[in-house]
């Protein structure tokens, strides 16, 4: 829910102020601004519009405000949640709705929501035939929707709608497809990517349609299908304790490596799709180059291609970086590819948008680009 300070409209001007960046409708993709402008569009009917209008002065800010925190200056949801005054698991909502939570780079996370949406159109289209036969005997609350005249009205005014009907033979097959997926299967999130549905217009369908599941009910139906977010949840707070290190004061250099594997362990996942790769960022460097040691070595394997990529990162102090010709030359006779990361002074202090965090993640970009081109190369 929002917090009682958001009753006076969220403004880009009033984001700007809290962050001193600047908010540009400009910067967002052409991509969605079309989505802006239709929903900004007073010909289309339905409720995201009036929604997002009670708590932000515009469309435009509403998108403005979450492209630029996330993808333009790269803040984290908690982050996020400070700067904008509302509670955590609402900002994740907000990215989810926007299938905005894939990834803090724009390209990548569009590429990742396709690629997705079009795994989640291949589960869909591989249970067609099992939907068509199910057993209707079995299903009184699917015969109840079947058979009541004002959801069968319901439905037909949603299929009325324009883009709704290209997804579904008839009534009948919207919702024995929704029942399906949403009550048999207790899909939650993946059911509404699925769809391409909004979230929130959803959830009046399905309250019409007699199905909706209490809270209770929906937190049993992501548990028993792994679709509760338990490591973002987990990620973000172990980054807020490794920002709090640096709120009274100087972190020595030589804390600076530790935190930066931390931050590069917590922020890696959001670069590999977990139904491709497992990614290690060890915490040990012993016995990997004979008796050289290795700051932070990382291990990423495509699961799909049965490769394992391993990488030796160092983490070299300020002023001083060695010569690690002899250790670059040793990574490599043994299959590891050597990367190298300078330590500067201002990781060492609480500065606006945390500088360390943010290598972190522009390694991690850098590392998922050095797989795809090893891959390509291969």
């Amino acid at each position: 829910m929002m917090n009682k300070e958001t009753i006076n409209k969220i403004t880009t001007e009033a984001i700007e102020q809290k962050t001193g960046q600047k908010l540009d409708y400009s910067m967002l993709p052409d991509e969605v601004k079309a989505e802006v402008n239709r929903i900004c569009d007073e010909s289309i009917r339905g409720n995201r519009r009036g929604l997002i209008r009670r708590y932000y002065l515009s469309v435009k800010d509403y998108f403005t405000i979450y492209y630029c925190l996330k993808f333009v200056y790269r803040y984290s949801n908690c982050e996020i949640a400070e700067i904008v005054r509302i509670n955590h698991d609402t900002i994740n909502h907000i990215y989810h709705g926007l299938g905005w939570n894939y990834h803090s780079d724009f390209e990548i996370n569009e590429s990742m929501r396709k690629e997705e949406a079009a795994q989640l159109q291949k589960r869909r289209q591989s249970v067609i035939h099992q939907i068509e036969e199910l057993e209707l005997s079995e299903h009184p609350l699917l015969v109840e929707m079947l058979n009541n005249p004002a959801k069968i009205k319901k439905v037909k005014k949603i299929l009325a709608k324009e883009g709704d009907s290209s997804s579904f033979d008839s009534y009948v097959d919207f919702m024995k497809q929704v029942y399906f997926f949403y009550v048999v299967e207790g899909l939650s999130k993946d059911f509404f990517k699925m769809f391409g549905w909004n979230v929130g217009t959803v959830q009046g369908w399905l309250k019409a349609l007699g199905i909706r599941r209490t809270p209770e009910e929906g937190q049993q139906a992501k548990i028993r299908n792994k679709s509760q977010d338990f490591t973002s949840t987990m990620i973000e707070g172990r980054k807020t304790a490794l920002k709090a290190q640096t709120k009274d004061g100087c972190v020595l250099s030589s804390k600076n490596e530790i935190r930066f594997r931390n931050f590069l362990a917590f922020e890696i996942c959001n670069y590999f799709p977990q139904s491709v790769y497992d990614v290690v960022v060890c915490c040990t460097n012993i016995g990997i180059l004979d008796s050289m040691e290795i700051d932070i070595p990382v291990m990423v394997y495509n699961n799909e291609l049965k490769r394992l990529h391993r990488f030796a990162v160092e983490y070299n102090g300020e002023p001083f970086h060695a010569d690690d010709s002899e250790k670059m030359q040793r990574a490599a006779d043994r299959g590891w590819v050597y990367t190298s990361i300078l330590d500067k002074s201002e990781y060492s202090r609480n500065k606006k948008g945390n500088p360390l965090e943010e290598r972190a993640r522009q390694f991690c970009k850098e590392l998922y680009e050095r797989v795809i081109e090893l891959k390509t190369a291969a």
